[in-house]
């Protein structure tokens, strides 16, 4: 693909977030399409890459079929590229300039993408590889996801003992996702209300990810990873798993391997990034999920979300 990511690097009190599966609506990234060429290319040469037209069911849906994981990782992911593509195009040599990167989830491979640690035709194979797998994943062991809010890890570890499920995300010390068999993750939601949990939500996916119920999709998954072709990332990435900066393609391959299994530990990723200086977050892509969760964790950072072209023109 000629369309190439080229992100001004160095500033030290900025990060871009990308966001991951859930995310995901019908008419993201259209008025991107609509303005640029190189988001046009882009659309068009996934729906070559994945031979089908996933950018109609992008732009109009039906929702259902959006929701589906096989269709829902690759949109996300063209959505958030779409967007940062324009912002390359728009801002030209005021771009913000990001010190670090982090993506939740499905977004880290935006942030390899965004990164130049692996090329957007790479991704789009990676991420359709991760989506087909763990859809099979699904059909195998059906799961669900809740997040749980307004209960202490320490609580939600006790569920843990209680029933099947496992804590799948970390996002804050107030939000904490849950994933199992749905039957299971229901009877947790109920423990939880009767700790005084403040409120549960089901999760819009149709798996329980990060969770052992994904185990089956680590070898195929492990074999595509070793074929692509990885360098090291141009800005660091802030991993899932460790909360910690990855520099080189090594741990980015080990990363992204095991976090479809591990605990996706954002918390810690935030609190990296806010304890290193970052006070400016911006999420690119669709929803407001991470900035909402920036802004719980210190009253003086700064959020800013790009889902169209006029959230572009907000940056200063």
């Amino acid at each position: 693909m000629s369309t190439s990511i080229s992100i001004p690097t160095t500033n030290a009190n900025t990060a871009y977030l990308f966001p991951g599966q859930g995310s995901q609506k019908v008419g993201m990234g259209l008025s991107f399409f609509e303005k640029s060429p190189n988001v046009k290319k882009l659309f068009h040469r996934i729906d070559e890459i994945l031979d089908k037209p996933l950018s109609k069911i992008i732009f109009y849906g039906p929702e259902e079929e959006l929701n589906k994981t096989e269709n829902a990782q690759p949109s996300i992911m063209a959505a958030s590229l779409a967007a940062i593509i324009t912002m390359q195009e728009s801002l030209k040599n005021s771009m913000p300039a990001p010190a670090f990167v982090a993506g939740h989830s499905l977004g880290e491979f935006t942030a390899i993408a965004a990164t130049n640690a692996l090329d957007i035709d790479s991704c789009v194979y990676l991420v359709q590889e991760r989506a087909n797998l763990m859809q099979k994943a699904c059909d195998e062991n059906p799961g669900s996801m809740a997040a749980i809010l307004g209960l202490p890890i320490e609580e939600i570890q006790k569920i843990e003992t209680q029933f099947d499920i496992h804590i799948s995300n970390i996002n804050t010390q107030e939000q904490i996702v849950i994933s199992g068999e749905e039957k299971e993750v229901q009877n947790a939601i109920l423990m939880a209300k009767n700790l005084k949990a403040r409120k549960s939500i089901m999760l819009k996916v149709n798996g329980a990810f990060h969770s052992p119920l994904m185990k089956s999709t680590i070898p195929e998954f492990k074999k595509f990873v070793k074929k692509l072709d990885f360098k090291n990332p141009n800005i660091p990435i802030i991993a899932n798993i460790t909360g910690k900066p990855i520099f080189d393609s090594d741990s980015i391959q080990k990363e992204i391997v095991s976090q479809i299994c591990e605990c996706v530990q954002w918390e810690k990723t935030m609190k990296f990034m806010i304890e290193d200086g970052i006070t400016n977050f911006i999420e690119i892509g669709p929803g407001t999920a991470l900035s909402s969760m920036a802004k719980r964790m210190g009253k003086n950072l700064n959020t800013l979300n790009i889902q169209n072209i006029e959230d572009i023109k907000k940056i200063k």
